[in-house]
């Protein structure tokens, strides 16, 4: 067992102790540091995957782009505008999934340090 400080009134405590034997404070030095464990990881894991959907839909978009360029010399030129509206909506799905990603990290992280703060 390590010996450590009181944040309230300084003294040397266990660091298992979940209160302070001499001012009552109440200790969470492991609860909070696995929670904070917790709350990186699933802040790397919306960020990871924000990338990841990023770059699945510029692939779907490329290929919707291909695609109506190569159906072009069967149709009248239609196909050509069906690959390009598909591609600006996959695009635009990208964009709208990888920014709410990271406003979901976001969040999380700062009612975190909020919730931690009080």
């Amino acid at each position: 067992m390590a010996i450590i400080n009181c944040p309230n009134c300084g003294e040397e405590v266990l660091s298992n102790s979940t209160n302070c034997p001499y001012c009552g404070e109440k200790l969470s030095y492991k609860r909070a540091s696995k929670k904070n464990d917790d709350i990186e990881n699933t802040t790397n894991f919306f960020l990871k995957y924000s990338k990841t959907i990023k770059i699945i839909c510029i692939i779907f978009s490329v290929v919707f782009l291909i695609m109506g360029i190569l159906m072009m010399e069967d149709s009248d030129g239609i196909s050509i505008v069906i690959g390009l509206i598909s591609s600006f909506i996959v695009i635009g799905l990208g964009i709208f999934l990888e920014k709410s990603f990271k406003w979901k990290a976001y969040i999380l992280k700062n009612t975190y340090e909020i919730n931690l703060k009080l």
